[in-house]
């Protein structure tokens, strides 16, 4: 689908990339190669290894990611996120969660204008708490922000602890006042956590609608316990009732987002081909409940967790039938 973003002249016959990661800040990124860090966070640490990367001399991996990151980065000078001084400056920070956030920012206007939307960056005042971008579409003026949470995999050792709390920080946050009341607002995560969204559907669907539960029946006293039954817990932060004590009518809380997106990147290997390539992500869950809704037909063929039925019949599950965890 093709991008529909005012492009730009690029400044004269230079790289965007080449611009903004001089010989200077390469020099002071490559003061961290070698460190020790968590796995999942090794492509951000080692950014200065992948940014000089070259055919031949260099992984096909960091070769996949340097060309992921150039249109990233082409995408926000073409859709006028850059220049930008304090998105510079997370870029050529030495910052990891800095340059984490300043690339999830760029790699979102790239994806968000192929879906066909116009990409306009910090729509609002700089004298207010702004948001990201506005993205139009089909007649929809959607505010968006963008959050980039981290969650590191342990470097010994494995994990059991869910990353749903991630989820739930971030659409606390961007609901608490960075989304505006009165208008359509779109929730983009851009995670680096120990299990991707796209693998485990359910911490996503935890955070914003609710858990699933098995309930087992135990016999005490040697009869034979009915059988066991799935359930259902509506308490994620988009769809958890709360009753007014005044007038007793339910209510939710975070009504102001309209749908929560993740978008990850992916090493996807095309066994046909004998190649890897970078594919991304992209998960929308809609809030039932929100004051403005967002069309789910404005994503595409996105998976997308959407309200089915009529009246009482009413129910929610993935437009593509996903039944996993």
């Amino acid at each position: 689908m093709r991008a529909q973003m005012a492009c730009r002249e690029r400044p004269g016959m230079t790289h965007v990339v080449g611009r903004l990661f001089t010989a200077e800040i390469l020099e002071r990124l490559g003061s961290l190669v070698g460190q020790k860090v968590p796995m999942n966070g090794k492509d951000v640490r080692n950014r200065h290894r992948i940014l000089t990367a070259t055919p031949g001399s260099s992984s096909e991996g960091d070769i996949l990611q340097q060309a992921a990151w150039k249109m990233y980065l082409n995408a926000a000078f073409d859709c006028g996120l850059l220049p930008d001084s304090d998105l510079e400056g997370r870029l050529q920070g030495i910052d990891d969660d800095g340059f984490r956030s300043g690339l999830s920012e760029c790699m979102t206007a790239w994806y968000m204008a192929r879906l066909g939307f116009e990409v306009r960056p910090k729509p609002e005042s700089t004298h207010q708490r702004n948001v990201d971008f506005l993205f139009l579409k089909q007649g929809a003026c959607i505010h968006a922000e963008v959050k980039a949470p981290y969650s590191p995999l342990p470097m010994v050792g494995g994990w059991s602890e869910s990353d749903t709390k991630v989820f739930l920080k971030c659409i606390k946050d961007a609901g608490s006042g960075q989304l505006k009341r009165g208008r359509t607002n779109l929730l983009v995560v851009c995670p680096t956590v120990r299990m991707p969204v796209f693998a485990e559907r359910s911490q996503l669907i935890e955070a914003t609608i609710g858990q699933v539960f098995w309930e087992v029946p135990v016999s005490l006293d040697g009869s034979r316990p009915p059988k066991g039954r799935v359930g259902f817990h509506q308490n994620g932060k988009l769809a958890k009732l709360i009753k007014n004590k005044q007038t007793g009518a339910f209510t939710t809380d975070f009504t102001r987002i309209g749908a929560v997106m993740t978008l990850e990147p992916d090493f996807a290997w095309i066994l046909d081909e004998d190649r890897f390539e970078v594919r991304h992500r992209a998960l929308v869950v809609h809030n039932p409940f929100a004051t403005h809704r967002i069309d789910p037909d404005l994503f595409g063929d996105i998976a997308q967790w959407i309200v089915n039925g009529e009246g009482d019949t009413k129910t929610m599950g993935w437009s593509d039938r996903y039944s996993g965890p």
